[in-house]
């Protein structure tokens, strides 16, 4: 709100002198419903959190590793002057440039950094487990395909084999019909043969002998 800014736009918050976090918020809205004030009383709590983290946590960070890389230096440049009696020297202010891009504090919260790791994190397991299903699928659909063709193959063996047989039996049934009508004409044929034989016979005349 207006009210909590100062002149220059940004926001002043006073101490709480609450019982404890959210206390007057769910004392004042104690009527509503209990699931209202608990997402009011979260939504503050982390407005009040990234305040912290922006405002305080992150000065104290960088004012802590500035005494702390400070201190680190200062030990180290009287290490080689003791040990070496004036003849190695250290100058710490040279790696100060350095040592402070190190330890220049970060503009994002913590709070967003730990919401990013939990998200990127989620992101992982969701993308490794796309992909194990998605590798699970393929091979399941080529092993599929793989049998697919393998019963056709099969199938095509058999039919081949069938037809190779039927065409044999066909074959067989050919030559036995084939033989069979040949004995029956040549049995028909002598016969014939016989009866017109024994017809001739029995026509001749006996002939007279001259005297």
């Amino acid at each position: 709100p207006a009210s909590n800014k100062d002149q220059n736009g940004v926001i002043q918050i006073e101490a709480s002198v609450e019982r404890y976090f959210g206390f007057n918020l769910r004392r004042l809205n104690s009527s509503k419903a209990q699931e209202e004030v608990d997402f009011s009383v979260a939504k503050s709590q982390h407005f009040a959190q990234e305040l912290y983290e922006t405002r305080i946590a992150s000065m104290q960070r960088f004012v802590a590793m500035i005494v702390m890389f400070h201190q680190m230096g200062k030990r180290v440049q009287q290490f080689f002057a003791i040990i070496s009696f004036g003849v190695w020297t250290y100058r710490m202010d040279r790696t100060h440039s350095i040592m402070r891009i190190a330890t220049t504090a970060s503009p994002v919260s913590g709070a967003d950094v730990r919401e990013q790791m939990k998200y990127i994190r989620l992101q992982k397991k969701l993308e490794k487990s796309i992909n194990t299903i998605s590798g699970a699928y393929l091979r399941y659909k080529t092993k599929k395909e793989a049998a697919r063709i393998k019963s056709l193959e099969r199938r095509a063996k058999l039919l081949d084999e069938n037809a190779a047989f039927i065409h044999k039996v066909n074959e067989r049934e050919l030559r036995d019909s084939r033989h069979r009508r040949t004995s029956a004409e040549m049995q028909h044929r002598r016969a014939s043969g016989t009866v017109g034989g024994i017809s001739n016979l029995g026509s001749q005349q006996p002939t007279m002998m001259p005297k």
